[in-house]
């Protein structure tokens, strides 16, 4: 067995632990990975426009994207994972 890859670029922001964001897309997808599309398999599901969503506090800075780590805010899940990441640009502030 090996150890999954190990990111340095990993933050976690304990003010941001469940804050509240909305999908401002009509659609964003959830990947198991913080390599979102670069790692192929790795999407979990998708969120369709106006879902609510928790952050974790984990943050990923690749460049100048941001990738978060993500939980339903109505409790449920994302297929059969309690978080995923998603590109924090596709999530704006809850009303």
């Amino acid at each position: 067995m090996t150890a999954p890859p190990s990111h340095d670029d990993l933050r976690e922001y304990q003010g941001e632990v469940g804050s509240c964001r909305r999908v401002n897309a009509a659609e964003v997808l959830v990947y198991s990975t913080s390599d979102l599309e670069r790692a192929p398999g790795t999407q979990i599901g998708a969120l369709t426009g106006g879902t609510y969503v928790h952050l974790t506090g984990i943050v990923r800075q690749v460049g100048n994207d941001k990738i978060v780590q993500v939980y339903r805010a109505d409790g449920g899940r994302l297929s059969n994972q309690p978080v995923g990441w998603v590109a924090a640009n596709r999530l704006a502030p809850c009303p």
